[in-house]
């Protein structure tokens, strides 16, 4: 997934370090959203790690859809 956030709009970034075995990232919480997320981020008080769905799929659909991780 992407590194923590805490400016005005997401930006893609180096996968946070898993605490598994495999690799995997540790418990929390998984979204995918749209849009701008810069306020309801913001809002939230946390620091999600984010990944832009555009970086894997490269149709216009995806343009502003995000992946958000936000460890427990």
């Amino acid at each position: 997934m992407g590194k923590a956030v805490d400016s005005e709009k997401p930006h893609p970034s180096p996968s946070p370090k898993g605490e598994g075995s495999d690799g995997a990232p540790a418990p929390g919480l998984i979204c995918l959203k749209g849009g701008d997320l810069a306020l309801e981020i913001q809002e939230s008080g946390t620091k999600p790690y984010v990944t832009a769905i555009k970086d894997i799929f490269k149709e216009d659909f995806f343009e502003e859809k995000y992946i958000l991780y936000v460890p427990k």
